[in-house]
């Protein structure tokens, strides 16, 4: 059903946006899960870049990589500035923003998901100083 009516109406974020949700809820709601719904994204998002749907990818994102913990925390950061150099500008985008630097912000220091977010790869660490450019990158 979806597919037809996205076919009549290519840019229409509310149905792309309830597809998503639906694949992204899994079986209990007759969709497939995360992965699906990435692969929805990879379509949507080229036709329909909104805010809107961009922090529904990144709620997608998150969920899935969640339980992957630190490995895939290089994958959720890409993503965070994949969505805002795409939509970052779109007035609706704030809440995007906001969450990014929430996440930048969260991880104490000396942690694994410190290392693995600001590490630098040079002797001595320079992890604050690249936690404190990420941030402002945000702001």
């Amino acid at each position: 059903m979806y597919e037809d009516v996205l076919a009549l109406f290519p840019t229409a974020s509310q149905l792309w946006a309830r597809w998503c949700e639906l694949e992204l809820g899994g079986p209990p709601t007759g969709g497939s899960g995360p992965d699906a719904a990435k692969r929805l994204f990879a379509r949507c998002l080229v036709s329909c870049p909104t805010a809107d749907l961009y922090a529904l990818y990144i709620r997608c994102i998150r969920r899935a990589n969640e339980p992957r913990g630190v490995e895939a925390m290089a994958e959720t950061r890409a993503a965070f500035e994949h969505a805002l150099s795409a939509a970052g500008q779109d007035a609706g985008a704030g809440p995007i923003w906001l969450e990014y630097a929430a996440w930048l912000q969260a991880p104490k220091e000396g942690t694994p998901e410190y290392l693995a977010l600001f590490s630098t790869g040079l002797v001595g660490g320079d992890e604050a100083s690249e936690r404190a450019r990420s941030v402002r990158w945000v702001f």
